[in-house]
């Protein structure tokens, strides 16, 4: 049997915030399986820096691989050695299949950049661990400096997922269904 891996969920999320990569998951989503070389083309970058995003995305546990000679196909497939690859897969997809233009990313990426942090993976916990927080006590608890906790708190209060009235820190309910799917993952972690 293989070892579960586990990827930090916020090292996934940052993998995923970059407006190409999204771009690159989804035509490998809608046309799987499909080459490196095709992926390039399609997306407008290099053959090379494609097959660097396309690994990236596999080591997430994100995409499956196949070799066929000298050609190499990529399809989404969650990789059932990483811990919530599944899950992660199954939100992103919804999410990107919503996705009819550009501008429509932002939504993911307002949501992904919530999280590209374990600081503030470890806020949410807190938060979610004590109903609702002070900033004192989330300082004590997640063992930050004042300054670094309003910066990621600051952060997750512009990505809507906490809200901070008279130092009273509380989750928010998420704007999206993707951004919900993240804060499930993360309270999960």
């Amino acid at each position: 049997m293989a070892p579960i891996l586990t990827p930090s969920l916020w090292r996934t999320c940052r993998a995923l915030a970059n407006r190409k990569r999204l771009e690159l998951l989804k035509r490998v989503i809608e046309q799987e399986p499909v080459s490196v070389k095709a992926l390039a083309l399609q997306v407008g970058i290099s053959v090379c820096t494609c097959s660097q995003w396309l690994r990236l995305l596999n080591s997430r546990g994100l995409l499956s691989v196949v070799r066929q000679g000298r050609w190499v196909y990529y399809s989404s497939g969650a990789d059932p050695a990483v811990r919530q690859s599944e899950e992660m897969l199954t939100a992103i997809c919804m999410a990107l299949r919503l996705c009819r233009k550009a501008d429509d990313y932002d939504c993911i990426l307002k949501a992904l950049t919530a999280f590209t942090h374990p600081r503030r993976i470890l806020i949410v916990k807190a938060i979610h661990a004590s109903g609702d927080a002070s900033e004192y006590l989330l300082m004590q608890t997640c063992h930050i400096s004042k300054p670094a906790l309003f910066r990621h708190l600051q952060k997750l209060v512009q990505r809507s997922l906490v809200t901070v009235d008279d130092g009273q820190c509380t989750i928010a309910l998420p704007e999206t269904v993707f951004a919900c799917a993240l804060l499930r993952l993360a309270l999960n972690n």
